[in-house]
Order: structure tokens, then sequence, then C-alpha cells
């Protein structure tokens, strides 16, 4: 990735690289213009072009797929085009990584406003690894597979035949078509959204009494800091967001998370978070517990391990309303789960920021796609219309064009 970045001059090299590609075109404009599906191969050539000296995680999502209908038309015409569907599609699950909204996040407006604020894949992983490497990793991927592209293209322009060479090379792309291709990306994408969903429906923020942060910081120590759960409909918590700061730091240590059982006093979760892992800021961490833990009543402590190092947390005021989800009302209701509110209290007035997030029940997710259908009823008849008879005229065609060949046979 350092060659995108590298600047001649104060140029950027890729400058001098669109440059000599434009003067390709205009040099070879009469071999090039002779055919008129160029003006596809153009367009695609550009916004890969576009891709390589941009960071696609910048840019708006949907522009991940813009050149998708490109590529497919180009590869009407020769199915080796086919092959690169697959580099949007990277750039699409590489902008899930940071986008919450995506996915599951997308179906909030269907099944309520509990999925619209859920942890992005960058906070699931940065407990075990840098979200950076696995971005340098798609962006590395993606940008070799666009210069071959680029190649693939321009050869094409100029009458050179390359898509031969590299099924030679690799034999198995021969098989390969956009029908095949477009098969294996629905199937992806399905169970990729299945996977997803299942992942991220497991840590929804948890409706609780609204916390106000105060600028009043409490510093960890040995000593613990003892916050109250209760949770009469025993949902399962599978994660906390806390707000914890490292202000510096001389020696390993840990800060440990234990939960118990106030109703037989018994030990549900021991957990130790090290140091390093908090932010030198006032951001918000999540720490996801490797075990689920659902009791009614629950204690926990929260202190350091060995009382080094400068940590502190900062002091909150509960306010009595109930916090809605965020987004509360993002498809024009408030979710039923809103109401089934788990209380936090705090003991020894040592309130610190913490929130809740467990797992999205099937029954509210159904409340929710209830109430949504109710509250918009013309909205969804209007879609599942238009949506049936998409399918109905899907399946027509696909009998006629099946009996056509089946007739010549």
């Amino acid at each position: 990735m350092a060659l995108f970045n590298f600047a001649l001059n104060g140029t950027s090299v890729f400058m001098f690289v669109y440059f000599i590609l434009l003067c390709i075109v205009f040099v070879y404009k009469k071999v090039i213009f002779a055919k008129m599906e160029s003006i596809v191969l153009i367009t695609t050539a550009i916004l890969a072009v576009v891709y390589l000296t941009r960071d696609i995680s910048f840019l708006f999502f949907q522009l991940n797929v813009w050149i998708m209908p490109f590529l497919a038309l180009a590869s009407l015409r020769k199915n080796i085009y086919s092959i690169f569907l697959v580099v949007p599609v990277i750039g699409y699950i590489k902008r899930t990584l940071v986008d919450g909204d995506t996915f599951t996040g997308a179906l909030a407006t269907l099944f309520g406003a509990s999925l619209a604020n859920i942890p992005t894949y960058e906070s699931l992983i940065r407990p075990f690894m840098d979200p950076l490497i696995i971005h340098y990793a798609f962006n590395s991927l993606m940008s070799v597979l666009y210069i071959v592209l680029l190649i693939v293209l321009f050869a094409d322009l100029l009458n050179f035949d390359t898509s031969q060479k590299i099924k030679n090379i690799l034999p198995s792309l021969k098989e390969i078509t956009l029908a095949k291709m477009t098969m294996g990306l629905v199937i992806f994408f399905v169970l990729f959204l299945l996977t997803d969903f299942t992942i991220k429906s497991r840590y929804i923020l948890l409706p609780t009494k609204e916390l106000q942060e105060i600028s009043l910081e409490i510093p960890l120590k040995q000593a613990p800091i003892e916050v109250i759960i209760d949770n009469p409909n025993e949902i399962g918590i599978n994660a906390l967001q806390v707000m914890i700061k490292r202000k510096s730091i001389t020696s390993d240590d840990k800060v440990v998370f234990d939960f118990y059982d106030m109703q037989n006093n018994s030990l549900l979760l021991k957990q130790s978070i090290n140091d390093y892992y908090f932010p030198q800021s006032d951001d918000k961490s999540y720490i996801f517990l490797n075990k689920s833990i659902s009791s009614k009543k629950i204690r926990m402590l929260v202190y350091k391990k060995d009382g080094k190092n400068d940590l502190v947390t900062r002091q909150v005021k509960i306010i009595q309303d109930v916090k809605l989800n965020e987004a509360g009302h993002l498809a024009g209701f408030t979710s039923p789960e809103d109401k089934e509110e788990i209380f936090v209290s705090f003991r020894m007035n040592e309130n610190m920021y913490v929130k809740l997030r467990g797992s999205y029940p099937i029954k509210n997710m159904l409340s929710s796609l209830k109430q949504n259908i109710d509250q918009n009823t013309s909205f969804f008849a209007i879609y599942l219309g238009a949506v049936s008879l998409s399918l109905l005229g899907i399946l027509v065609l696909s009998r006629n064009l099946y009996l056509k060949r089946t007739s010549k046979e």
C-alpha cells in the first residue's frame, strides 16, 4: 500500500499512471473506440482507478458496488470479467468492519431500533488483534485484484486476449460464468447475513436508566467499585460498555470484573482485562464476557488486580427517565423491548459509567415487527406486493426460457 501513497515532486505516483493510461486511450483511440463495448470497459477502468487511489472505508457505503453493473456487462462479452465481481464484495465486507448500520444494522427499521446501536466488527476484533491488520489485508488484496483488472481491461481494449492466458494459469476459472458467479454471491450474502445477525443480535443495548457523565473522575484501585444489576426478566448479559481511561502505565496489571449471583452468593464469572486495552481518551470500551450471565440480581465488582498503574472511570448521575435505545424512534415507533428495563444501582456513591449489552429475544423482535407492520400497513402492503410480483415475473420468465430450450432440443 506504500506504493499508492508515494509521491514524486508532490504528485501521487498514481497521477502519473492515470496520465499514462489516458495517453494510451488517446494514441490508440481508433482501435479502442472501434467497438461499442469499449465504453463499458473504459468506465470500468475509471472506477477501478478511483478505488485504487482512495481508501474505500472513507467513501460512502454504496460506492463499493458501483462497479458491479459494468463488470456484469463486460462479463457478457468475456466470462473472465465475472471473476472480478468478487473485488467490490471484498470492499463491501471491509466496510462492515467500521459501519454498524450494514447488514444486521440495516434491519433496525424492520425488527426494532435495538439493532441500530450494535458494536462494529472492529470492536469485536480489537480484544484479540489490531483491526488495522485486517484493513491492510483487505486493502492489499483489493489493490492487487484491481491492478490485474486494469491490465485485463486495457489488453482487451487493445485487442490482446489475456483471458485465455489467465485461464491456462488457473484452469478452474474456465468453468466460471456470470450466472454461476451471481448465484455464488447471492448464497454468500445470505450466509453472511445469517452469521452477522447471529453475532450482532447478541450485543444490543439493554434499556436502563439514562446515565449523565460529570467531570469527577474515580480512580480504580484494589478496593472494588460495586454495581448492583436488577434483571427481573433474566435477560442474557453478554457484554459491558464502560468508560475506563488509562492515564499512565508503568507495569503490567489488569482490571478485574467479578459477577456474583446475589440470591445464592455464587460466583458467576471472573474476567480480567489488561490495562493496555483501555484507551487514553474518554472513549467507551466494550468488555465482551466469556459467557452469558442472566441471574435476576447480580453484584458486579470492578477493581485492579495488583493496584498498579493509573486508571480512572468517569462519575455519572442517574437520571430517572428510562433510557430508550439509541434511534428509538428510527422506524416511527418506540420498540416494545424498551419497556423491559434493567435497573443498575451503585454502592458507596461511586457511580461509574456502565451500560449493559445482551441478547435480543425472538419474542421482542417479533413484537417490534408486528408493531411496525401495524403502524406502516400501507408501506408493507406495497412492498410485499412488489416483491411478490417480481418473484412471479422471474418464475414465469425462467419457465419460458426453460420451455424454449427444451423445445429446441
